[in-house]
């Protein structure tokens, strides 16, 4: 951390009323909490998108029965596209969390100090 940071840092703690060490020593520790966080919402995001593009699969699928025979699909064509709609979104939403979320994840496990340093400066502009 250079002098203009720790500058930043001693204002902010100042304003806060406790001492910039405290400060630092809270925010490297939230870097671990809000890791964990965002890793277990991007988690359960994925896990729903592909429970439900599991699920629209099989229930929008044309089965063969053990003699050869086509089997129609268990839904709609109507209830097909509107699930097909639905997982995609699903899938599209899982998609966009990972992309807008790996970077800070991954900061906040392997640099917790550089999480702070940028959640210090983003703060403070």
């Amino acid at each position: 951390m250079d002098d203009k940071t720790a500058a930043l840092l001693e204002k902010l703690a100042d304003k806060l009323g406790t001492t910039s060490e405290h400060l630092w020593g809270v925010l490297t520790t939230q870097a671990q909490i809000s890791g964990a966080v965002d890793l277990a919402v991007i988690v359960a995001a994925t896990l729903a998108a592909g429970v439900a593009t599991r699920i629209v699969w099989r229930k929008s699928s044309i089965g063969v029965d053990s003699e050869g025979r086509y089997l129609a699909a268990e839904w709609s064509e109507e209830k097909i596209f509107f699930a097909r709609l639905a997982a995609g979104g699903l899938v599209l939403t899982a998609a966009a969390l990972i992309l807008t979320s790996a970077h800070s994840v991954a900061s906040a496990f392997l640099n917790p100090e550089y999480w702070a340093l940028k959640q210090v400066l983003g703060i403070l502009r």
